[in-house]
């Protein structure tokens, strides 16, 4: 219940003056973070203009790690489109399963530069090339994520026929779009 909170206020469910409020409510929160860390929100300025972002660079450096909000945007914005990912295997998934993302768009803001992202999910999966299935498109359709039989998603530039390695598995690469700070 308290990680949520973060998670609400990191996601804007909550404003800071929501989360202030609920700083002050929940006194047994200075039993679940430590005492320095729960006197900071006490003694916060709460209405300085820099507050939201100090309190957010807060929250990282002494609450929760950038990739565990990050995978836990990532859970909410995939149960938002009602696809599920296999956990392993997706290569093999996909090839059994070719209409599992039924032509669906993920689409967010990053959380950082907070530009949009925009993935284009694939009617059907097909083959990209000899090791590796077509996912969909990202960047205005100018990339293709893939997935290779490691279950690696990779990013492929069909203009200068180069691939790139992105992540160990697809909701690792969606969390890369989310939290990536360039």
């Amino acid at each position: 219940m308290i990680v949520q909170e973060f998670h609400k206020f990191l996601d804007n469910e909550i404003n800071l003056s929501q989360f202030e409020e609920w700083i002050y409510k929940n006194t047994e929160l200075e039993n679940i973070i430590s005492k320095d860390d729960y006197q900071f929100f006490l003694e916060f300025n709460y209405n300085k203009k820099s507050a939201e972002v100090d309190i957010q660079n807060f929250i990282f450096k002494n609450l929760l790690s950038e990739k565990e909000f990050s995978h836990w945007k990532v859970n909410k914005l995939l149960e938002s489109i009602k696809v599920e990912f296999p956990t392993n295997n997706l290569f093999s998934y996909a090839k059994q399963n070719p209409h599992f993302l039924g032509g669906k768009e993920l689409r967010f803001k990053n959380y950082w530069n907070k530009r949009k992202v925009e993935i284009f999910w694939a009617s059907k999966i097909s083959t990209f090339n000899e090791k590796s299935l077509y996912l969909g498109t990202y960047e205005n359709s100018y990339v293709h994520l893939i997935v290779n039989r490691n279950d690696e998603i990779w990013l492929a530039y069909d203009i200068v026929n180069k691939q790139d390695f992105w992540a160990e598995n697809l909701k690792e690469a969606i969390a890369k779009l989310f939290i990536r700070k360039y």
